[in-house]
């Protein structure tokens, strides 16, 4: 009885050995593990499915822009599963990165509860700044090209028809976004801006971000836009 239940125990070894070894070498005999694998390896194109990556298809959605390099990629991640969170709204995320992080990205969404979300990845094209940021003041975290790449979202994305929302990578939403997107703008005006200067998080900060700190008010045509200096903003509307 003894003798049986030893050669028990080493055929139950053999076979799980014999099994983690499969799993090692031989992953594309399991279908799963082998589109893990890729996913991993970064070879996964979300591209693939067209329904999810193509905006067209998702005229009535709510359009999200968010930019993110790598070192911030985390706070897009989260900003982006508070929107999915607390919208009950279809919401189309499109999601700029640098060359970097885009797999790293990729990867993050499609291994969580985020692979539901419809979205699309474009890596910015960092040449397109090149030679024409100037940071005025002590903040150097301003001149990386990712920060402008608001500016560039009818360049980035042309086939999106109406309005984008775009909010920045350290922000959490905690209401319905689609609240923020319907939001009424001046006919004639193409961006519509949320004043920010009352919330905790600028009670609690000694940065500055007042439009005089980055707007020329010397311009005929900013005075003309009756802008308050002091005043704050975070989130912008496009028109």
């Amino acid at each position: 009885m003894a003798l049986c239940s030893t050669k028990k125990v080493i055929l139950l070894t053999v076979c799980v050995w014999l099994g983690f070894m499969v799993v090692i070498w031989f992953p594309e005999l399991l279908p799963h593990l082998k589109s893990r694998r890729n996913i991993d390896k970064g070879i996964y194109r979300q591209e693939a499915d067209d329904y999810k990556c193509n905006s067209s298809l998702h005229k009535d959605a709510v359009h999200v822009c968010i930019t993110s390099d790598k070192n911030t990629i985390g706070g897009m991640i989260a900003l982006i599963n508070s929107i999915y969170s607390n919208t009950k709204h279809h919401v189309f995320f499109h999601l700029v990165v640098d060359a970097e992080s885009q797999d790293h990205l990729r990867i993050w969404i499609e291994t969580t509860k985020l692979k539901d979300i419809h979205y699309q990845i474009k890596v910015f094209p960092e040449n397109w700044v090149k030679g024409k940021i100037k940071v005025r003041g002590g903040r150097q975290d301003l001149a990386k090209p990712l920060n402008y790449a608001r500016y560039y979202l009818p360049k980035l994305f042309p086939d999106i028809k109406g309005r984008v929302l775009f909010i920045d990578d350290d922000s959490i939403v905690q209401g319905d976004i689609k609240e923020l997107y319907d939001m009424d703008l001046s006919p004639g005006h193409a961006v519509g801006f949320s004043s920010e200067c009352s919330s905790a998080s600028r009670r609690l900060t000694l940065m500055k971000n007042n439009y005089a700190d980055y707007i020329d008010f010397k311009s005929k045509n900013i005075k003309e836009m009756k802008i308050d200096p002091t005043e704050c903003a975070l989130i912008l509307v496009y028109l």
